[in-house]
């Protein structure tokens, strides 16, 4: 997928879970907004009905479990992972964790990216992303 289909499907995602009754209450403090980072191609997308996480390449993980808040302004989700491409071992048990946080009045989350099963998938994934940032790179060289 590239960089522009991607920025595509997740407009089409925000637009369609705007519109939809997720699982979170209307008194959930739920995580809500793209975040990323210019510099990498990982974004994060969360909606009343669920969170995506964009890893480039074709790799993603998928909840349809809103992230809502705790006290701590921190959250985790269930969902599936996928690797993309022609990896094996697709739709993968996974785990998406985070923390929200404000600083100099912008918004950031940390996420951390767990797949269970071992092996080197299993190493988990922490990034920050800020709020309304994307990738500003060249195309990244996807496996064919």
């Amino acid at each position: 997928m590239n960089r522009r289909s991607s920025q595509i499907v997740v407009a089409l995602a925000i637009a369609l879970a705007g519109c939809s009754d997720g699982p979170a209450g209307p008194g959930d403090d739920v995580l809500i907004g793209q975040f990323g980072d210019a510099d990498t191609p990982v974004q994060l997308l969360a909606a009343h009905a669920g969170v995506t996480l964009d890893l480039g390449c074709g790799a993603f993980f998928v909840s349809e479990e809103a992230a809502i808040l705790g006290n701590d302004r921190a959250f985790e989700v269930d969902g599936k992972y996928h690797p993309g491409g022609f990896a094996v071992g697709g739709n993968l048990d996974a785990t998406v964790s985070g923390t929200l946080e404000q600083v100099n009045f912008v918004d950031f989350v940390t996420v951390a990216l767990i797949i269970e099963g071992g092996g080197p998938a299993a190493d988990p994934l922490l990034i920050s992303l800020r709020r309304g940032q994307a990738y500003e790179g060249d195309p990244l060289p996807c496996p064919a």
